[in-house]
């Protein structure tokens, strides 16, 4: 991701830095945890439960269950912050 303002709320928050050129990067932690936080929204928006941990959980970003918890299931969330991504998993 990149932000090409100056000065902008991100910058003076820390949240992205100036490279060479001018061009701003954004911290891949923040990058982590809103990738986390994305997943677990579109969880609960689909009807399931979700919790984020703020610490280090190894190998465990998010606990999920769905709605009548009969099924529970640990998640590592993995972000990118620039280029292009594709699932590895082949469609049925």
């Amino acid at each position: 991701m990149l932000c090409g303002k100056e000065n902008s709320p991100a910058q003076r928050s820390g949240v992205v830095t100036t490279l060479s050129g001018g061009v701003t990067a954004v911290n891949t932690q923040q990058v982590g945890r809103a990738g986390e936080l994305y997943v677990a929204a579109e969880i609960h928006r689909r009807g399931g439960y979700a919790v984020t941990f703020a610490g280090n959980m190894p190998g465990i970003d998010i606990l999920a269950s769905n709605a009548d918890d009969t099924r529970r299931i640990s998640i590592q969330v993995k972000t990118k912050t620039r280029g292009t991504w594709h699932a590895s998993t082949p469609r049925r």
